[in-house]
């Protein structure tokens, strides 16, 4: 619910944070979460400030990690980002609502002019945008997750991450879990996480025949996230990869929504944003060369703006001078990639099944080639190859 607001009593709560009298309010924008409204101070400066009614836990937990992450962009890149000026995500103080003042970036959304800019600007607004995501791989962090601020609201800490998994077709679940300190911890964690999905859905359907193709369905899927858990654990999957490297990640840096120009010069950028999906995240779940959409979910994507092979080369050629060993990250966290998309799309139906199981097989059958039995990673390795063929039979 969008929050009630007197402007009078906002504007002065703004005026005291910035502490700079106010020459214009008036609402940008209000929908069922927020209510932004512009400000412009009495030398020019233009803020936006977004006003939320009651939110929820996760949605706090979002807000936070938003706030930290923008505030560590700001004097550690070059990125233009809306810099956070003041907050406050406790409702019943100060204005009664939870409240973020930041600085706003006028300009259009780069979708908006995409389609009639010649190839040259193009290439020249691409290569801009590539620059400004290779900064973010200028800094490593020691453990990976989302970003926050500790108590003190003075130094930035990494702590757990939102994962978002499929209950059925029409339903998920949202566990905050994290931070960790390696790849392998990661998917452990992921496993656990989908195997207390799986025996909840159990739960549900427990009435039906041992018989009925959906309950043996279920049963399948449940062996299956064991026998890869028992996998992970012996160590088979990370075995012999590069050293942990964990940078920040904005997964919509290459979308043209994103961008925001400047509508006199459109090849010219004046703000990225979207940043509340950010996180930090080890090398192999960063390179951000493709959009995976779940299964479970089909939504509308806003055109990338390196679907372009010939932008894409640009890309990669940009980030390597930053991150030598970015190209091999793509070889080696293939499998991994594969790997975390079969945890995270689980089938919530017979047709998805399919294509799940086909991946899965796919993903087992690279990893067996060089696994002779008797190391206990190996051997947890065949078991669920010959569950899967068992399965698949």
């Amino acid at each position: 619910m969008h929050p009630n607001i007197e402007l009078e009593r906002l504007k002065r709560l703004v005026e005291v944070e910035l502490s700079m009298p106010c020459r214009e309010l008036g609402i940008l924008k209000r929908d069922e979460l927020q209510t932004s409204y512009r400000m412009v101070t009495v030398d020019g400066r233009e803020f936006q400030v977004r006003c939320y009614g009651e939110i929820g836990e996760t949605e706090k937990r979002k807000l936070e990690s938003e706030i930290a992450t923008l505030r560590w962009l700001f004097p550690n890149t070059t990125i233009p980002v809306a810099e956070i000026h003041e907050w406050d995500l406790n409702t019943t103080k100060n204005i009664g609502c939870a409240y973020i003042i930041q600085r706003r970036i006028p300009g259009i959304s780069l979708d908006s002019v995409w389609d009639s800019l010649e190839p040259h600007v193009k290439e020249k607004v691409a290569r801009k945008i590539a620059t400004y995501e290779s900064q973010l791989f200028s800094r490593t962090f020691k453990r990976f997750g989302s970003l926050y601020h500790d108590q003190n609201k003075r130094k930035f800490v990494v702590g757990p991450m939102e994962v978002t998994l499929p209950v059925d077709t029409d339903h998920t679940v949202t566990s905050w879990v994290g931070p960790w300190k390696d790849t392998k911890s990661y998917l452990e964690v992921l496993c656990q996480a989908v195997l207390e999905v799986q025996e909840k859905k159990r739960g549900e359907v427990l009435p039906l025949n041992s018989e009925d193709p959906k309950t043996i369905w279920l049963d399948n899927q449940t062996d299956i996230i064991r026998a890869l858990h028992a996998v992970i654990e012996a160590g088979k999957v990370t075995a012999g990869m590069s050293p942990d490297l964990f940078y920040l990640s904005h997964p919509d840096f290459g979308n043209l929504a994103s961008v925001i120009v400047d509508p006199d010069d459109p090849s010219k950028i004046v703000g990225v944003n979207r940043w509340d999906d950010a996180r930090i995240m080890p090398l192999w779940k960063v390179v951000p060369l493709w959009k995976v959409v779940p299964l479970w979910k089909v939504v509308p994507l806003s055109m990338p703006i390196f679907d372009n092979p010939q932008l894409r080369k640009i890309r990669m050629e940009v980030i390597s001078k930053i991150v030598p060993k970015i190209g091999h990250a793509l070889d080696e966290g293939g499998a991994l990639r594969a790997l975390e998309w079969i945890l995270m799309n689980v089938p919530t139906s017979e047709k998805s099944q399919e294509i799940w199981l086909q991946r899965l097989r796919v993903l087992v059958r690279g990893w067996i080639k060089d696994a002779p039995k008797g190391t206990p990673e190996n051997d947890a390795l065949h078991r669920l190859h010959n569950l899967l063929s068992y399965i698949c039979t």
